[in-house]
């Protein structure tokens, strides 16, 4: 029955989700779980745009993280760490951080 829906439809492909969800509806959707863990706004923001990036680019280190999103190193750190629940934290080569989605 689901393959001749399916047939009929079309398949929906990761991708095209991944790539029409946009960050302020991924934003309005995660508000009520990191309120709790994020007081204001911006920092809910940003942790919503971390966690897109390690959605689509699998493990990274804190400092690739933030050249690629524009931060400064020492607001990436603190959101990943509060992001416990999320992330994945596991020690790389250099004394650097390697970071991804659990």
């Amino acid at each position: 029955m689901n393959h001749i829906i399916s047939q009929k439809i079309g398949f929906i492909k990761l991708l095209e989700v991944t790539e029409s969800v946009t960050l302020k509806q991924l934003s309005d959707d995660m508000e009520l779980e990191l309120c709790d863990i994020f007081k204001k706004r911006d920092q809910r923001y940003t942790a919503v745009r971390i966690l897109k990036l390690l959605s689509q680019t699998g493990e990274l280190n804190q400092k690739q993280i933030a050249n690629r999103l524009d931060l400064s190193e020492a607001t990436t750190s603190r959101i990943i760490n509060r992001l416990h629940d999320y992330v994945i934290k596991t020690r790389g080569t250099k004394n650097t951080w390697l970071v991804s989605l659990r």
